[in-house]
């Protein structure tokens, strides 16, 4: 079995506002993360007894 290696993420985030008048304000924001080695827990991979993939981890690793 391989060892597993540690989850590392990388991320930046900015974010601005501004204040047209007393009354309209407004904000932009910006989130961008990374993530390497990701780590699934085992149990939670593979299809139900019926094969239905009911599980939400499968789905979206089916999709």
């Amino acid at each position: 079995m391989p060892n597993l290696f540690v989850e590392t993420s990388k991320n930046i985030a900015a974010g601005i506002t501004y204040k047209f008048d007393r009354n309209f304000s407004a904000s932009l924001d910006f989130y961008n993360i990374k993530v390497d080695n990701r780590v699934l827990f085992s149990s939670q991979n593979g299809a139900d007894e019926d094969d239905t993939k009911t599980n939400p981890v499968e789905r979206i690793l089916s999709d």
